[in-house]
């Protein structure tokens, strides 16, 4: 029998190690450019797939919703994809099937679970849909705050503020259930408007705290507060707060007008919105007024003015500004009438004094010298003599 001969394969890095390593590179480097294009095409059918999935909306919504449970979901998954900190909780609501949604640390889930999840998954629950969930909704979830929602871009609005959102299979609509809990600021003291006599408390940069101190201050029923939301992605909550038979005639429809006009992505603080609606934004002086004191806001609105709080800042604005009111102290509120207007008074002489005495002074001994008296004259002179 005739002998094979063996074949004998040598590395191609123990002959030429500089070519080896050459096409070692080379490989690397396609493998890392087949890697991005990967990653790029998966998330463009992502992309498609969202677009396939979305069925016919209105404007400004993703999609809706539809009675499928499944359905749903996947239109969910889609939009809050790569959101690790949003949770998915799936049970069964009696015998239809559920799932809730909600952001982790933004949301209570000890009233999650008492609320949605021990109400719905009790034996007592064993209705079907329309029974149970559209006509008694309101019997089911014992949570104080509790809203049907049908669109969306609702929807994702509670969610991402701090609601807890339950679908139910059958069920076309979602529900909101309000269990906000995060981390925020306690109220202080006010650090740049700090009284001696008067409260000492300030506005923090939560919108419902803010609004909260501002009816413990009055019981006014004509105390109205109109809620809307700025920027096209940000969605940050603006509270307009006036006395309805106090205001100046004119001045909400004007504030809505100007807020109306804001089109901008994201608003962070108040003074973004205080640049945007202000006549001369390049004006070195104050047109808005602002201020971290809940007292100072309930007085400028009994004068007829305005307040605008924004979520996220302790700082509240107030409209229109005025000289007087720039010229008042919150210590004027818890002062006698008499001594607080002397002192307003004193502020007004020392401002005028402040604005033209140096103006005036320059312009007599510069210009007008022989309005001077003779031996002051001199000695301005002799002074002016001395300086190098």
């Amino acid at each position: 029998m005739a002998k094979q001969k063996k074949i004998h394969i040598k590395k191609l890095s123990d002959i030429n190690p500089a070519e080896a390593l050459n096409r070692l590179n080379k490989g690397l480097v396609t493998l890392r450019r087949l890697t991005t294009k990967g990653a790029e095409l998966g998330e463009d059918i992502a992309q498609i797939v969202a677009k396939l999935r979305q069925v016919a909306a209105p404007d400004n919504e993703p999609f809706v919703f539809t009675q499928s449970l499944q359905e749903n979901e996947q239109l969910l998954q889609v939009v809050l994809r790569d959101c690790d900190d949003v949770k998915w909780r799936y049970f069964k609501a009696g015998k239809v099937d559920a799932f809730v949604v909600f952001l982790l640390g933004m949301v209570d889930t000890t009233l999650i679970e008492k609320n949605v999840l021990e109400t719905l998954m009790g034996d007592s629950n064993n209705m079907n849909v329309t029974t149970s969930i559209q006509s008694k909704y309101n019997q089911l979830l014992t949570s104080a705050s509790l809203a049907r929602i049908a669109e969306p871009a609702e929807a994702f609005e509670a969610l991402m503020t701090g609601s807890a959102l339950v679908f139910i299979d059958g069920v076309a609509e979602a529900f909101a259930i309000g269990a906000v809990k995060h981390v925020k600021r306690d109220i202080s003291v006010p650090q740049a408007e700090d009284v001696i006599r008067g409260p000492h408390d300030a506005f923090n940069e939560t919108l419902m705290d803010n609004l909260t101190m501002l009816r413990r201050k009055t019981h006014d029923t004509n105390l109205k507060v109109s809620m809307l939301r700025l920027g096209d992605r940000s969605r940050t909550a603006v509270a307009l707060v006036y006395i309805a038979d106090l205001i100046k005639p004119g001045l909400l429809e004007e504030v809505n007008r100007r807020l109306a006009k804001i089109n901008t992505d994201i608003i962070l603080l108040s003074y973004k919105i205080e640049e945007l609606i202000t006549d001369h934004p390049w004006s070195p002086f104050p047109q808005v007024q602002s201020t971290e004191r809940p007292d100072k806001v309930i007085s400028s609105i009994y004068e007829g003015r305005m307040a605008i709080v924004v979520d996220n800042t302790p700082m509240a604005l107030i409209v229109p500004c005025t000289y007087n009111a720039l010229m008042q102290s919150p210590e004027d509120y818890t002062s006698p009438a008499v001594v607080a207007g002397l002192i307003t008074l004193t502020r007004h002489f020392c401002g005028f004094i402040a604005i033209y005495l140096p103006a005036i002074y320059i312009s007599i001994v510069s210009f007008h010298p022989g309005m001077l008296p003779t031996t002051l004259a001199i000695s301005i002179a002799e002074l002016r003599s001395r300086t190098p």
